[in-house]
């Protein structure tokens, strides 16, 4: 189960998984100050897919460009997620991965 996170639009944030079988799940939330979010947005779509956090195998984020801030609550949320499943975040397993913000 690979989760997917892209919070570079300072207006919103979008998360996917995706099973191995192809199926896919996605959620979004459009407010000011989006990056907030991040983590209820997660949290809603693994309860809606009935997923448990620890059936995560991968985790993979966008990297940039976008806006600086949510490029860093991005990449923060991906590599603690990461970090404390033991899963590897955009390919790279017990690294940071930072984003590009040019």
């Amino acid at each position: 189960m690979i989760l997917y996170i892209n919070s570079a639009d300072k207006d919103s944030v979008k998360v996917s998984l995706k099973a191995q079988n192809g199926r896919l799940w996605k959620k979004s939330a459009k407010r000011s100050l989006s990056s907030q979010a991040l983590l209820g947005v997660i949290e809603k779509l693994l309860k809606d897919a009935g997923i448990k956090i620890t059936d995560l195998t991968k985790i993979e984020f966008f990297r940039g460009p976008g806006s600086y801030t949510g490029l860093k609550v991005g990449a923060t949320v991906a590599n603690t997620l990461g970090w404390l499943l033991k899963i590897p975040v955009n390919g790279q397993k017990n690294k940071i991965v930072l984003p590009d913000y040019e």
